[in-house]
């Protein structure tokens, strides 16, 4: 039985999957669109039968479970994440909180570093990142590689979701950058591979408030910070949460209006993002979240079965099709997630599955009816 030492270990079933591992090549790195209970309530509906993986990494949006690691298969056994890669391909689904734009907490940095150490130790796979999904290579990768259109024509098919954004860009410049370093530092022996980081400030959230009003900005960079700024005013009031979250407390206005906001370095300046003081008096709009369907899982099954699908907006949602077929069982767990029992389908084969509210429909997703 093979396990990684610092996870906890959750087997979806009692026994085994099944089917052993042919090869250990290609360490996977996933994100859910979702999070980490919803995803393993997912993958027990159907035990071993079902859509699973090898490991999961919790995130921010999980609350305490931020870079906790569970670990549903042995890495001896196939987990069926990666389609014709399932074979050879260790994978590990990553929380996002339901938007793969997210970037990895510096939690989930250590423990996706930890587990991929161990995993390039174990098996001898190379802590390098492979070139693309073609039979033979060996390394690091991330699941997108084995996605149609990324997909090389000569690769192996790792999903039937085509254009399924998995990991996003964000979060594959992270693995590139700062986990692969990391690992090849820890494997060679020479220390933690912690790497130095440019400072950027992307986003600030709320992006419209008032003085006193708590506000989080989120970037990279951020560990040796000495400053923030609102249009020229200094925060008097703020804290590094880690190398790419601060939580600032805004400051009185010298103007108002918008300001530009900046997180300063004894280095560098951060380029500015915008935050609009509000009238006081005036209760802020409630937040609106268009509707987008991302992701559905598992995505081949029967009619029956439950699925989880994932994206935003779907708290207006009145309706889940699936091709003509409307779902008559259906329930929606939150703003990013709804649980949906399969229809009988009018046809078999593969259908259009998309979310309705009274002003719009989602882009739709493909789901296969198995036999």
């Amino acid at each position: 039985m093979a396990t990684y030492p610092n996870a906890e270990w959750r087997p979806l079933a009692a026994g085994s999957p099944g089917a052993p591992m042919d090869a250990h090549d290609i360490v996977c790195v996933h994100t859910m669109v979702g999070f980490l209970a919803g995803t393993e309530s997912m993958f027990r509906e159907n035990g071993w039968a079902g859509t699973e993986s090898h490991l999961g990494v919790g995130g921010p949006a999980d609350g305490a479970l931020d870079g906790t690691v569970y670990q549903w298969v042995d890495t001896d056994d196939q987990a069926d994440a990666n389609l014709q890669g399932n074979h050879r391909l260790i994978s590990i689904e990553t929380s996002d909180g339901g938007d793969e734009k997210n970037p990895w907490s510096d939690a989930q940095l250590d423990a996706i570093t930890g587990i991929i150490v161990w995993a390039c130790q174990t098996y001898d796979i190379p802590a390098e990142l492979i070139a693309d999904s073609t039979a033979g290579q060996r390394g690091i990768g991330y699941h997108r590689q084995g996605i149609d259109p990324w997909r090389v024509a000569a690769g192996e098919k790792w999903s039937n979701s085509n254009g399924k954004v998995c990991p996003g860009d964000v979060r594959i410049a992270q693995l590139v950058d700062t986990i692969i370093p990391r690992v090849q530092a820890q494997v060679s022996g020479s220390g933690s591979g912690t790497v130095s980081t440019a400072l950027i400030l992307d986003a600030i959230s709320p992006d419209a408030g008032v003085a006193g009003d708590q506000v989080v900005l989120t970037g990279s960079g951020f560990a040796p910070a000495d400053g923030v700024s609102f249009g020229g005013v200094w925060v008097e009031t703020w804290t590094i949460d880690s190398d790419s979250q601060i939580t600032a407390t805004v400051p009185e206005p010298n103007a108002s209006g918008s300001v530009s906001v900046a997180v300063s370095t004894p280095d560098a300046t951060s380029d500015g993002v915008w935050f609009s003081y509000a009238d006081s008096s005036t209760p802020p709009s409630p937040p609106t979240s268009s509707l987008t369907l991302s992701f559905i899982g598992p995505d081949t099954s029967t009619a029956g079965s439950q699925v989880v699908l994932t994206g935003s907006g779907f708290l207006a949602a009145n309706g889940v099709s699936f091709g003509d077929v409307w779902v008559d069982t259906w329930t929606i767990d939150d703003d990013s997630q709804i649980t949906a029992t399969v229809p009988e389908p009018v046809t078999s084969g593969s259908v259009w599955v998309s979310v309705s509210s009274p002003d719009a429909t989602s882009d739709s997703i493909s789901f296969a009816y198995e036999e």
